[in-house]
């Protein structure tokens, strides 16, 4: 059986997330890239991206935006990247399949796969120090709250990266758990979180801040309290929120911005999440990359204000972020729209034989170094944990 060059799945579609997210469907897969926009060059050319969406409409159209994106449009000088990925690319294809649980290959390609063991970037001696710097600059007021993360770099041969991430998503299934594979980019994602998604000219956005993790299996409502009325978790979710809705103003219709639910805590297989919504009515005419450039990247993974975070992380985080903290998602032949945020998630460069993933969590004034740092190993250990146990991995691991 051919492997999809995108594959998105919701692997439990009873668990409770689904109340959140209501996703329209339970399973894509796209095969045979028809057409192709790859945006490969240092020079933006929104015109010639919204030229590819209007002249595919009626076709489905995937998409992935690195966060190196945002570099064409905003202040924001890149760091050094880990390795080069392509800010921009879009796929149209009729070759679709939906709705189809039954996709997933069962069989692992026996190719040998060899991965070294992943290195931090930032060790916790210099991640605390970091900490104190963005504390002081929260202090001095030049932030409210900045989303800094820590990047592991390996060095792998990857047989099969589809089986990979099919293994993944069995130890971390996730509402938003894609697959993506174009050239030498291959994506792995098992993430908990939507970025927006729009039905007709309504659209939804659903920032995720706030983490648990999980401890007592039958005390979940317990838990969830916990998270719940936790006053530096709100106070994270809420300097998000008031950012998200800020920047749906920009394309939104007057008055028509709210918060459908503040500070709603969904249980996941290791943590609870605080997630809120938001919901707007879009401009009549809003072009694809006027939606980008209004709310990408997404707030829950910058900070606040967005651009003075941007700068903060461009200087203090040890490289690009490349793909982590992107977006992937679709465009259905009826013109809605869904896509997720780029964490929890595993990205493989096949010529230059590396492998990488990210794990952040939110700064602001009330925030304690070793309890952020723990977070951000928390959230990387469930990616350690499948890297450590994958079949045919090197003893390195």
């Amino acid at each position: 059986m051919k492997t999809p060059f995108f594959h998105w799945i919701n692997p439990d579609p009873q668990a409770g997330w689904n109340k959140a997210y209501q996703l329209r469907y339970h399973s894509i897969a796209a095969f045979n890239a028809e057409q192709v926009y790859d945006d490969q060059n240092t020079t933006y050319n929104p015109a010639a991206i919204n030229e590819f969406i209007l002249r595919n409409r009626g076709k489905w159209i995937f998409f992935f935006i690195a966060y190196d994106f945002s570099y064409r449009y905003l202040p924001v000088h890149p760091a050094k990247s880990l390795f080069q990925v392509p800010s921009v690319i879009i796929i149209a294809t009729d070759d679709v399949v939906v709705n189809d649980q039954n996709l997933i290959k069962k069989k692992q390609n026996k190719s040998p796969n060899e991965i070294q063991l992943p290195q931090s970037l930032v060790d916790e001696h210099t991640y605390l120090k970091i900490f104190e710097s963005l504390k002081k600059h929260i202090q001095q007021g030049d932030i409210y709250e900045i989303n800094y993360c820590i990047p592991f770099l390996a060095k792998a041969e990857l047989a099969d990266t589809y089986h990979l991430w099919q293994y993944l998503i069995t130890y971390q299934p996730m509402p938003f758990s894609i697959y993506f594979t174009y050239g030498n980019l291959h994506i792995m994602s098992a993430s908990p979180e939507r970025f927006f998604t729009i039905h007709n000219s309504h659209i939804v956005s659903q920032p995720m801040k706030g983490t648990l993790r999980r401890k007592n299996p039958i005390d979940i409502e317990k838990e969830q309290l916990i998270l719940k009325n936790n006053p530096k978790e709100q106070s994270e979710n809420v300097m998000i929120v008031d950012l998200v809705r800020n920047d749906l103003s920009r394309i939104a219709t007057k008055g028509s911005v709210n918060v459908d639910e503040l500070f709603g805590v969904y249980t996941f297989p290791k943590v609870h999440q605080m997630i809120s919504t938001i919901r707007a009515t879009i401009k009549p005419e809003t072009s694809f990359t006027a939606i980008m450039e209004a709310l990408f990247p997404m707030g829950s993974m910058t900070g606040a204000p967005k651009i003075r975070a941007m700068q903060l992380i461009s200087e203090y985080e040890p490289a690009s972020r490349g793909a982590f903290s992107g977006t992937l998602g679709y465009i259905d032949p009826q013109g809605n729209m869904d896509c997720s945020v780029l964490i929890r998630s595993i990205f493989y460069h096949s010529a230059e034989k590396k492998l990488t993933f990210s794990a952040g969590s939110a700064i602001t004034s009330q925030a304690s170094g070793p309890e952020e740092y723990n977070e951000c190993m928390l959230k990387a250990s469930a990616i350690f944990k499948v890297l450590k146990s994958y079949p045919h991995a090197s003893a390195g691991i």
